[in-house]
C-alpha cells in the first residue's frame, strides 16, 4: 500500500493507515513545511485537511502526477 502524508487540523502529521501521529506542531506553517519535506523524501502525496476533515489541498511529489493538466 502506498503511504501518503496527511496534515490534519490539529497540526499533526500522519501517514496513510497509521493511527499515531508522526509529529505534532504548534503552527500550521511548520506542520506543512515538515510534511512537504517528508512527502518529497518518501516520494508520495501530501494531503492537507481543513477543520471539517475534508482535503483542501493535495500535492504530488512522486515525479509522476496521477492527474496531469490537459493541454
Amino acid at each position: 500500500m502506498k503511504k501518503n502524508v496527511h496534515v490534519v487540523p490539529t497540526w499533526e502529521i500522519k501517514s496513510t493507515g497509521s493511527s499515531r501521529a508522526y509529529s505534532r506542531h504548534t503552527k500550521q506553517s511548520t506542520a506543512i513545511k515538515k510534511a512537504t519535506q517528508l512527502a518529497k523524501k518518501w516520494k508520495c502525496e501530501l494531503l492537507i485537511h481543513d477543520h471539517e476533515g475534508k482535503i483542501r489541498e493535495r500535492n504530488t511529489y512522486t515525479g509522476k502526477d496521477p492527474y496531469p493538466p490537459r493541454g
